[in-house]
């Protein structure tokens, strides 16, 4: 069997949500990669240092080719030069055109369909478009939440059966995490309105009325629609408390967040929500919105809250902060929790989901 995949996710340098996932698969993929079990990794450009070394078994095929990519050149290329493949995996939506194989194609949230305001009007269309046709058109989908396989069911209208869960996994950085908390609250992930920092920014200001020594720090790149955030920064004159960090590397980001006293996601819809996993890894406790596919992933080792209740979220701030027995228990919880995901564990899903394709 030659399985080959779309490797363009994870050969960028700055890897955010999606690039990680294709990142972990590709490394899986390759350590399991055989003689009777290929794996051929297919790019736009020459793959960088960090993915998988090339082998007898694992095949780089560089195809030239900016726009349409996925949609023109990756397919001719395959007709042309790569008929002996028997299966292509698409990890993030778009799966080729038409493929001289069965696809599979994987899908980590359905964000657009609900929220489509959030997104621009070129990156909407792609997303409704092309998805549409990667869904209607593979062998196999995989999503990567029961959620998220609820929300692709419903949107695309695709039988049950042929939507299988296989969740994301986790892999232990090989970084240092601080043993001593400071004082403050941490946010990881793309700033824009679907992710509710407008409501974490409101929820902030009433904590820091009682707790005006933390700080909160949010982590990650601005988004579409950025400016509203912006706003509520100054609305709520939260100027001095605040801290941008933008985009960091892994090991700033474990220090971040082993530093931070609390973890808050408080997004409106997430398709996994991997920050969780790495927030139970450090041991820091979790304040969750009680939407999407969190709920799925956190378990027990999370505090919910309504996404729409500013107050609310900031007594789960103060009740957590205050009390630590509180915060020994959703630190053991996560402990525990975070250990049922790993990456090794999806790849062999994923294997196996092609073997009963091809």
């Amino acid at each position: 069997m030659i399985i080959g995949i779309d490797g363009n996710e994870a050969n960028v340098r700055e890897r955010v949500g999606v690039s990680w996932y294709v990142f972990h698969i590709l490394h899986q993929l390759a350590l399991q990669a055989n003689e009777q079990r290929k794996l051929r990794i297919f790019l736009r450009e020459p793959p960088r240092d960090d993915l998988p070394k090339a082998s007898a078994q694992v095949e780089y095929c560089v195809v030239s080719g900016a726009r349409l990519w996925s949609q023109l050149f990756l397919p001719i290329h395959l007709y042309l030069f790569h008929s002996d493949l028997s299966v292509f995996i698409a990890p993030a939506h778009y799966a080729p055109r038409f493929s001289p194989c069965p696809t599979i194609t994987i899908i980590h949230d359905v964000s657009y369909r609900y929220y489509p305001h959030d997104f621009r009007k070129k990156d909407l269309y792609q997303l409704n478009t092309w998805t549409r046709y990667s869904v209607k058109n593979a062998s196999k989908i995989v999503a990567v939440s029961q959620k998220t396989k609820e929300d692709v069911v419903a949107q695309y209208h695709v039988s049950s059966d042929s939507v299988r869960v296989i969740h994301n996994g986790f892999e232990a950085p090989s970084v240092a995490v601080p043993h001593e908390k400071d004082k403050t609250l941490i946010y990881i992930g793309t700033l824009q309105p679907r992710k509710n920092i407008e409501t974490l920014l409101e929820a902030y200001a009433l904590f820091r009325r009682t707790h005006a020594d933390y700080r909160l720090v949010i982590v990650g790149k601005k988004g579409w629609l950025y400016e509203r955030i912006d706003e509520a920064i100054e609305r709520y004159h939260l100027r001095d408390a605040v801290t941008f960090a933008g985009y960091v590397d892994e090991q700033e980001k474990y220090q971040l967040l082993g530093r931070a006293q609390v973890l808050i996601m408080p997004a409106y819809y997430e398709g996994f929500g991997l920050p969780l996993l790495e927030a139970m890894w450090t041991g820091t406790p979790i304040i969750a919105a009680r939407t999407g596919s969190l709920p799925e992933v956190g378990g027990d080792a999370c505090v919910y809250v309504d996404p729409i209740d500013a107050y609310g979220m900031s007594q789960a701030m103060t009740t957590l902060i205050d009390d630590p027995s509180r915060q020994k228990k959703y630190r053991e919880a996560g402990k525990k929790r975070v250990k049922q995901f790993t990456w090794k564990h999806t790849a062999d899903q994923l294997i196996a989901l092609c073997e009963e394709v091809v």
